[in-house]
Parts: C-alpha cells; structure tokens; sequence
C-alpha cells in the first residue's frame, strides 16, 4: 500500500470505523477502498492469488460502494498492460473487471498537485490533492458514458453510482467532499446526514500538533534543545 495518509482523515472520523484487511472475511462492508500501489500490477495479482479479487466482487454485488484510488484505480478495471515492462516481467494482467477502464504503463510519471473542483456532487468546490502515478486510464469505447467526479474528466470517475475510481490523492482532506461522501454511505444505511461545513482535515491536523507544542512548552524546558 502507498499514500496510506488518505485514510487519516476517515479514522479522525468517529462516525466511521476503518478496518484494513489482506484475506477475506465474512463481514459485509459499507466501503471498500483500494489504496494506492507502488507496483500495481503485482499488487492486482497479489489480490487474485489471496482470493480478495472475488471477495471484493462479491461485496460489489451485496451492494458494497467500492472506491479505488491511484493504483486502485488501475486495477478496479478490466486490464493493466505494461509493454515496456516497467514494473517487472509481466506485461499484462486482468483487472477486477468492476470499471469499464483500461490502463497502459507509460515511462512518464504523473507527479503534481491538483486543485480541481468537484462536479459529481458538491458542486463547484474546490478539492485539494495531489497526483503520483505511472500510467494512463482510458474508458472502453463500447462503455457508457461515466460521471466524472471533478473538472479534470480524466482525474476520477463514478460508475453506476457504485463504483468510485479517482487518481487524486488527499481528497478525503477536503471536509465538505467527505462528510458528503459519507453521507451517500449513511443514506443507504438510512441514517441521518452529518453536517458538511466542517474545517478541513489539514486544519484538524495542525490545530492538534499545535496542541501537542503548547503542551511540550508548557511543561519542558526547551532552551538547552535550541
């Protein structure tokens, strides 16, 4: 797993309870999320191999929302090719076949930051985060037409309202977008929604080591350590 921060502002949620697993089990899920991979291939084979890639199929089909970001992204679709072998001697594998998206391994990295603004729902906010991938992700031609989750339409997209697949990192930061997320998942649940206009993550964050500092200061002489 990469970029394991994303799940940071989930846990700091106490409405939610995040469980990380590698081998199936019989608990049925709200949410599954497939994080980020540095070797996305290997990791889509890992995941056929522990029999996770049917069990995340069959939670799909139980009505589980599946949400893949970066190299879970890749892998959500039906194939990742690497023909210049980029990430080892495999040149091609089958994805979960849950999103009709194809992707290629290219020798350019993506690496930037982003500020896009969401288009799904929550219209017109601004979402903060960032891109590190190697590979581009194309919609079948055969496939209907997506939702596109932001501005960027090749940044993320939602298919048929049930599968989720973004390649921004830190979108979970923004607090309206994921109170309003989670509030999709409380609403199949049929539970009240939670309120949206809370600070972004990044400031929970920093006012909490801004907490700890005072603490330290308060209680430990600093001088010698300066």
């Amino acid at each position: 797993m990469a970029n394991f921060t994303d799940f940071d502002p989930l846990m700091a949620e106490d409405s939610v309870q995040v469980v990380y697993i590698d081998q199936p089990t019989p608990k049925k899920f709200d949410a599954i999320i497939l994080p980020g991979s540095k070797t996305t291939i290997a990791d889509c084979l890992w995941l056929h191999t522990t029999g996770l890639a049917d069990w995340i199929k069959t939670q799909a089909a139980a009505g589980s929302t599946i949400l893949g970001i970066c190299g879970g992204l890749q892998i959500l679709g039906q194939k990742i090719t690497d023909p210049d072998r980029l990430e080892g001697d495999i040149p091609e594998v089958t994805g979960l076949g849950l999103m009709p998206v194809e992707t290629v391994m290219l020798d350019h990295k993506v690496l930037r930051q982003r500020q896009v603004e969401s288009e799904y729902f929550l219209l017109d906010k601004t979402v903060v985060g960032y891109e590190i991938h190697q590979g581009q992700s194309n919609w079948l031609s055969s496939a209907a037409t997506s939702q596109p989750l932001f501005g960027d339409t090749e940044l993320g997209w939602v298919w048929q309202e049930q599968i989720w697949a973004t390649y921004l990192h830190g979108l979970f930061d923004s607090g309206a977008w994921r109170r309003s997320w989670l509030n999709r998942l409380r609403q199949i649940k049929g539970l009240p929604p939670l309120p949206i206009n809370v600070p972004d993550y990044t400031s929970q964050r920093n006012d909490a080591l801004d907490a700890v500092a005072d603490l330290v200061g308060e209680h430990l002489d600093l001088k010698p350590l300066f």
